[in-house]
């Protein structure tokens, strides 16, 4: 539609749409997707690859960041 007009949204509703987003994720990560190991990509970085169960596509997630750290590198 040209000329559509979008509700700019505040710091409650943005960080509420974005946690609902994250928890959809997750949830598809552990219901409709087969954990298929890890493999490191071209630039060096460690990455977990996923099988979706009935689509058979792969997804690749970075294995980066405080969520993926060990107690002894926090």
């Amino acid at each position: 539609m040209i000329g559509k007009r979008y509700k700019t949204m505040n710091d409650e509703d943005l960080e509420r749409e974005a946690r609902e987003a994250f928890d959809g994720a997750k949830r598809a990560l552990l219901y409709d997707y087969m954990y298929m190991g890890t493999e490191i990509g071209r630039d060096n970085l460690e990455y977990m690859g996923f099988k979706h169960i009935e689509t058979r596509e792969y997804i690749k997630i970075p294995k980066c960041g405080i969520a993926f750290r060990g107690k002894e590198q926090l």
